[in-house]
């Protein structure tokens, strides 16, 4: 059963972190009010989704698109985890 998310730590280096912590990186566009785009790009080792944050200029969204479209066609695309 999944924790509220007020609850969830994340392993990072070995350490548990406050999982709102990862928060702040998005924070890097939207408060500038830049075009971005996330993108799954691998999977860890326990089978997680591991993504990028593709940001762009103002008004450039669709370079943000068509980075991850970019990425989609060599990564293979996105495959949902088992159990979500």
């Amino acid at each position: 059963m999944q924790q509220p998310v007020r609850k969830r730590k994340l392993i990072v280096n070995g350490e548990p972190q406050d999982y709102n912590e990862h928060l702040f990186w998005n924070m890097l566009a939207t408060v500038f009010g830049l075009p971005a785009t996330v993108y799954p790009l691998a999977k860890t080792m326990d089978e997680l989704p591991c993504g990028i944050q593709i940001i762009s200029g103002h008004f450039h969204d669709d370079v943000t698109i068509n980075f991850a479209e970019f990425c989609e066609s060599i990564s293979g695309g996105f495959t949902v985890p088992e159990g979500y």
